[in-house]
C-alpha cells in the first residue's frame, strides 16, 4: 500500500473468534458530522439549469434568408447552432457572438466539459469558448473537438457560442456541442455514512474530501458509489459493515490520516484498496 500520511500503524491484525473475521489497522477517536459544504454539479441541471444561462441570439444586421441562431439544452448537453445570421462580417471573430450562452460560476472549483465543433463554414464562422474574456478555445477552420478542464472562481463568466459571418443559406448550420459538463469542488468537512442509502446518494463528481470519513453500519454492503473518491485528507474508518470486500474504493489513492477497519464480520478481503 502507498501512503502519504503522517504517523501510521502498519501492523495488520487478523483475529478469528466470535467476531468471525475482524481486521484492525489502528484505532483512533473521531468526531464526525454528517453536515459539510461542497459544490458538485453535473450536466445542465441545478446551478447550470438552462434558466440560469443568459442566451445570446444576435440576428441583427445584414443577413440573407435563414437567420438561424439558437441554443438548445438537454440535461446532458448544450447545442449552439447558427447559419446565415447577424452582420456580414467576414473572417474575423467578432463579439457579441451571434448564438451562444453565458453564465457566472456559482462557486470555486474545477470546470470540465467536452466540446465538438462541426466546421460547417470553414474560414468564416467561428466557435468561441471564453472565461472572463480569456479564450479557452476558438477556431474558424474545420471540425475539431477537445476538452476544457480548468480551475475557476466564483463569479467568473463562461461564454460559449458561435460567430456567424452572415452567409450562406445553402450551407449546413455551424454547430457547437457541449457534453460531460461538470463543476466540482473539494468536499469540506467530515462525512458519516450510516446506511446504504447515504452511500448511494453520494455525488460521483466529488473526488476529494477535506476531512475524515466514517463508514459504519450493518446495512452498508456496497461501496461502489464512492468509486471516484481519490483523496481523503483525514482518517478513513470502516466498521460494523457487511461488505465481504472493499470493492468500490479502487479510486482511492491517498488517506492523509489513519486507515481504520474494525468489526467488519463479513470482510474477508482488502480488494478495493490496491491503489492506496
Amino acid at each position: 500500500m502507498k501512503r502519504t500520511s503522517t504517523t501510521i500503524l502498519h501492523s495488520f491484525i487478523k483475529t478469528r473468534s466470535m467476531l468471525s473475521s475482524t481486521f484492525v489497522l489502528c484505532l483512533f477517536g473521531l468526531g464526525l458530522s454528517q453536515h459539510a459544504t461542497g459544490q458538485c454539479n453535473m450536466g445542465f441541471t441545478g446551478e447550470f439549469d438552462p434558466a440560469n444561462w443568459t442566451i445570446i441570439t444576435n440576428t441583427l444586421g445584414f443577413s440573407f434568408d435563414v437567420n438561424l441562431a439558437e441554443v438548445n439544452f438537454t440535461p446532458s448537453e448544450m447545442k449552439v447552432r447558427a447559419l446565415d445570421t447577424g452582420g456580414f462580417d467576414g473572417t474575423d471573430l467578432d463579439f457579441p457572438l451571434n448564438a451562444g450562452a453565458e453564465i457566472a460560476m456559482p462557486a470555486d472549483g474545477i470546470l470540465s466539459f467536452d466540446y465538438a465543433y462541426n466546421g460547417a463554414d470553414p474560414f468564416f464562422d467561428w466557435y468561441s469558448i471564453t472565461i472572463d474574456g480569456v479564450s479557452l478555445a476558438a477556431n474558424n477552420l474545420f471540425a475539431e473537438s477537445g476538452n476544457i478542464n480548468i480551475p475557476v472562481t466564483a463569479g467568473q463568466v463562461l461564454l460559449i457560442g458561435i460567430d456567424d459571418d452572415g452567409c450562406c443559406s445553402f450551407l449546413s448550420p455551424s454547430e457547437l456541442l457541449i457534453t460531460n459538463f461538470s463543476l466540482t469542488s473539494d468536499y469540506v468537512g467530515n462525512v458519516l455514512f450510516t446506511s446504504q442509502a447515504q452511500v448511494d446518494a453520494w455525488s460521483s463528481c466529488i473526488n476529494t474530501i477535506n476531512g475524515s470519513v466514517m463508514i459504519q453500519g450493518a446495512g452498508i454492503f456496497d461501496l461502489s458509489p464512492l468509486m471516484n473518491v481519490e483523496t481523503i485528507t483525514g482518517n478513513l474508518t470502516i466498521q460494523y459493515g457487511m461488505m465481504s470486500n472493499l470493492n468500490g474504493l479502487q479510486g482511492l489513492q491517498t488517506v492523509g490520516g489513519s486507515l481504520i477497519m474494525n468489526f467488519n464480520l463479513m470482510l474477508s478481503s482488502l480488494f478495493g484498496l490496491e491503489n492506496l
